[in-house]
Order: C-alpha cells, then structure tokens, then sequence
C-alpha cells in the first residue's frame, strides 16, 4: 500500500476489547477490514501476471502443492536441488581472467570478503568490489549520441558458462535455454522461468538456501567484472568511454571499429552483447 501511494489505515479501535463493541467501534473495524481487502484485491490485480501466475507456473513444474505458501525463492532452490551442495572454500576464478585485472583486486577477492578498489583509466573512475564492476567519466558531464553494450544475462550467462552450482548447472541450464525458447508463446511459464534464473546469483548468499555457497557468488561476481573490464579495455582505443554499469559499456564511438571488437569478445566468452543508442 505504501509503496503505490496508498494510505495505510489502521483501526482506532483495540484489538484486545473483551466487551462487545459498540456500534461506532463495529462501523470503525468494518470499515478498517473492508480498506485492506480492497488494498490486497487491488495489488493482486496489479501483480497477478509479473507475479502470481509466474509463481503459479513454477508449483506446477516443482509438483508440491505446499510449495504455493512458499516463496519464489525458496521454491526456485528446490527445482534445481533437493539438498544443499557443498560449500567452496575459495573462488574458483579461472586465473587467465584474474589477470585482466590489475594484481590488487585479484588479491582482493582472493583473500578478502568485502571491500573495494578504485583505479583511473579511459578518463573513468572505477571501481572493483563485490558487485558490479562501475566507472564513470571524470572529465565530462554531458554526452551525445552514446552507444551502450550491455550483456544478455550476464550472470545466468556465467552460471552455466563456469559451472557455478556443480551438478544443478545442467538443470540451470536447461531453464535458461527453455526460457528463450518459449518468450514469446509462453508468458506465464516464461516468466517464471526468469523468476527461478534471476534468483540463484542472490541465493548464493542466503544462508538460509540450498543454494548458499559465498564463494561462488563471489565467484560469478569477480567474473563479470573480469570479462566487462576486458570488454571495456578493447573499446577504449575506438572510442571515449562514458560509463561502466555492472553489465554494460557505455561510450561514445570514433569509427566503426567497436563492431570489430564487439564481436571478437562475444567469441571469446560465448556471451552477447545486445546495443541501445542514447
């Protein structure tokens, strides 16, 4: 109700009365009662396709009735695991994509477990830490006709390319790959597919999932920022860069030259880069 604005009504009448209510107080409850069922009718409607058919379509595919008290969440762990997998000791980085970034920040998530570290390059501040990679210009302000690439399924992508969840990874896979399969014909299946892809990256950090694993999420994190600090140093001498937002480059090209680049690293990681013009 807060969030969309609404007024949150609450009774003036007690909850704890042990006499019987006299007709104001009857009038102030039903009135009290009928306010929040309304409000919940209302955000049902407004949630029913981005949330509760979703939710719906994912009981089906995990066949536990129990599973509609449950959150999204917790029943996306279930589809791909029935009991939690061994926890890593230490990030599993490929050491190739370690050395794209400077030595201090691959020490920093080898060793670390938060923090962050900023280094100047391309006219950008950026800053390396324990979510997305982030930079922006510190020599301008203003901007036209900038090209942004931005990863499709960044870390979905990573889960399946670097086999972040073991023997879950082929069951991660295949409900990423029916996913795109069915976007357009299925809407509510198709949407809960994305609820159960898009939960896992933050489930690695729930201690209370089937999914917690820190160093993994640590893991698919230094690796996005790995590859998209590649990505943004290949661009850099085609154009001037503009930002740099946990999946995507912004910049301002000088030729055509980044579609050469754009390419060649979609390639070398097996990703796709998608464009939107600003």
């Amino acid at each position: 109700e807060g969030n969309s604005g609404k007024m949150i009504l609450e009774s003036s009448v007690s909850f704890d009365i042990e006499r019987e209510l006299t007709q104001e107080e009857y009038q102030d409850v039903l009135a009290y009662c009928e306010y929040d069922v309304d409000q919940v009718i209302d955000i049902y409607k407004l949630r029913e396709k981005n949330y509760f058919k979703p939710k719906e379509s994912l009981v089906q595919m995990l066949g536990n009735d129990n599973a509609a008290r449950w959150n999204t969440t917790t029943i996306s762990a279930n589809l791909l695991l029935k009991k939690p997998l061994p926890k890593w000791s230490d990030i599993r980085v490929p050491e190739e994509l370690l050395e794209l970034v400077p030595d201090e920040v691959a020490e920093m998530w080898k060793t670390k477990e938060k923090g962050n570290i900023t280094i100047n390059e391309f006219d950008n501040e950026i800053v390396f830490g324990f979510g997305g990679l982030h930079g922006s210009n510190v020599k301008k302000k203003r901007f036209k006709n900038v090209i942004n690439l931005d990863v499709a399924s960044l870390y979905p992508s990573i889960i399946v390319n670097y086999n972040m969840l073991g023997t879950a990874t082929e069951r991660y896979k295949e409900i990423l790959e029916e996913r795109i399969r069915i976007k357009h014909t299925e809407p509510d299946r198709q949407a809960g597919l994305k609820l159960v892809l898009n939960s896992v990256y933050g489930l690695l950090k729930s201690q209370y999932s089937l999914l917690f694993n820190p160093k993994a999420s640590t893991t698919v994190c230094a690796i996005g920022q790995s590859l998209l600090y590649d990505l943004t140093q290949r661009l850099a001498p085609t154009c001037e860069i503009v930002q740099i937002n946990t999946d995507g480059v912004a910049f301002i090209p000088h030729t055509d030259d980044y579609k050469d680049v754009w390419k060649e690293w979609e390639r070398d990681y097996n990703l796709v880069l998608e464009q939107d013009l600003f």
